[in-house]
């Protein structure tokens, strides 16, 4: 008997993985493969056979180097590409860098639709009753003291002012839902004795939606030490 987690090389008499009898048919050829416990037992049976069917395979294990590297060596001999990557699946985010190296050294283009949702989405205009306008903002006022920092705030109008000294808010974009959390937040903490830049212009109104047009207050985003 051996201790949790066993090695392959240990086992007596050794278990078949089909290292003498799989033979493959070219069905995965150009294909690419992630296989979990891929040093031994059935992860090194499923190796060894899409390999042989033509695909590169990246072996994923927890700590069994040696097994691993006896897997991957079937892997090369079937002349397809193998990659080892050690950790702990349970983890979360050592599954996302699974994912990752596999993408990054196999090569793979994303398909547009995957790429498409990292990106911004563009913002529905919809009328809010006034009384659900308070809680959503009441609530957004909370989310702000607890999760947003006056940093972060002076990093996006850094990136907004660029080489001029004022913008008008209503030049500050509003395209998606970051832009708008973005430009609550510059409003939010315009007073702020941290922030970079300060909000000058007649104060009092608010971001809106009228018959579906945005209103933005007339107000103008000035760097503190421009004179202002």
């Amino acid at each position: 008997m051996q201790d949790e987690p066993g090695l392959q090389s240990r086992l007596n008499p050794p278990a078949d993985h089909g290292e003498e009898s799989y033979k493959g048919t070219g069905k995965l050829k150009g294909k690419k493969a992630i296989i979990t416990g891929g040093d031994s037992g059935i992860g090194r049976a499923v190796a060894i056979a899409f390999a042989r069917e033509g695909a590169d395979v990246l072996i994923s294990f927890l700590e069994e180097v040696e097994d691993a590297k006896d897997t991957a060596k079937y892997v090369e001999e079937a002349g397809q590409k193998a990659i080892l990557v050690k950790g702990d699946i349970s983890d979360e985010n050592h599954c996302k860098r699974i994912i990752q190296q596999a993408v990054d050294e196999f090569s793979i283009k994303m398909p547009a639709r995957e790429r498409q949702e990292h990106q911004p989405q563009p913002l529905e205009l919809v009328e809010v009753q006034q009384e659900v306008r308070k809680k959503k903002l009441d609530r957004f006022r909370q989310r702000v003291r607890e999760e947003i920092t006056v940093d972060e705030i002076n990093r996006y109008v850094e990136g907004l002012l660029e080489r001029q000294n004022s913008l008008p808010l209503s030049e500050v974009p509003l395209e998606t839902r970051e832009h708008w959390v973005k430009l609550l937040y510059i409003i939010l903490y315009s007073r702020s004795p941290r922030a970079i830049y300060t909000l000058t212009g007649q104060r009092g109104g608010s971001v809106s939606i009228r018959g579906g047009a945005v209103e933005v207050p007339a107000l103008s985003l000035e760097r503190k030490d421009s004179g202002a």
